[in-house]
């Protein structure tokens, strides 16, 4: 699949389980030092002969949907940076949608960000004023 290709999936965590599994997981320091090493060209004997991919640390549902734990870190934590909300983030108030991708429920539109995202996406715009938007108690 090219990178330019969009991939939308029901994401099963918040930012807050992915990178505790990613602070957890005894292999991401280890990981991220093969891939440090291999750019600068200078390999310990620990990661002489390896892949480094063979060690990067994942999620099994993510690998079913066919991303990475690394890659969905990388867009939260590029969303959260830049104050917005990531693009595909209509989906979850999208009732139809939602069954059609076989989940059962979707958010409730009260909370005051729906309308706004679904109106974004709707309209073709960018869902950065949705940010101000405060949900409903």
């Amino acid at each position: 699949m090219p990178l330019s290709d969009a991939r939308y999936f029901i994401n099963c965590c918040t930012d807050n389980d992915v990178v505790a599994q990613t602070t957890s997981n005894r292999n991401w320091c280890r990981y991220l030092r093969c891939v440090s090493q291999i750019q600068f060209g200078k390999l310990d004997d620990e990661f002489k002969g390896i892949q480094c991919d063979s060690i990067k640390p994942d999620m099994e549902d993510f690998k079913k949907k066919g991303t990475s734990l690394i890659a969905v870190l990388e867009r939260c934590k590029s969303n959260y940076q830049q104050k917005q909300w990531d693009v595909g983030a209509y989906i979850a108030y999208d009732s139809k949608l939602m069954e059609k991708l076989g989940v059962s429920t979707s958010l409730s539109l009260g909370d005051g960000v729906g309308p706004c995202l679904l109106k974004a996406f709707s309209n073709r715009e960018s869902n950065l004023r949705c940010t101000s938007v405060s949900p409903s108690p």
